[in-house]
């Protein structure tokens, strides 16, 4: 795992795309160790059709993968997601704008995490992260 401190230049181009391209959110998945269980994990999802921006994102983070996949017109299209121990480094470094709530929010859910697994406090965050993307979207409507 990279645990560099980002150069000026490379904080404002992550910030830059993350504000603009990625998607900053909470999973839930039913645990399979302990049924009637759930699991919540923090991530950071980056998209977009072009492949060399993606590598940059990939060289600055130092862990990650890019995948390929197709956008729903057919162009193909790349992602880069990271989580857990990746976000609690990179996400206090970035100055962002249009996702600092829910930056804060997936901060709180890792420290959340690593204290007990507050299920309750967890899904209170994940609902939060999902009522800013509501809020938005009426905005740009």
């Amino acid at each position: 795992m990279s645990c560099k401190t980002l150069s000026e230049w490379e904080r404002g181009y992550l910030a830059g795309i993350i504000d603009g391209e990625g998607c900053i959110r909470i999973s839930r998945g039913k645990s399979k160790r302990y049924p009637g269980r759930y699991y919540y994990c923090p991530r950071l999802i980056i998209t977009n059709t072009n492949l060399g921006i993606m590598k940059k994102v990939q060289e600055i983070i130092g862990y990650s993968s890019i995948r390929g996949h197709h956008t729903p017109k057919g162009t193909p299209s790349w992602k880069v997601s990271v989580g857990g121990h990746i976000l609690s480094w990179l996400l206090p470094q970035l100055d962002l704008i249009g996702k600092r709530e829910h930056k804060l929010l997936v901060l709180e859910a890792i420290e959340a995490n690593k204290n007990g697994r507050d299920s309750t406090r967890l899904e209170q965050l994940k609902k939060s992260i999902s009522d800013l993307k509501i809020m938005r979207d009426k905005k740009e409507t």
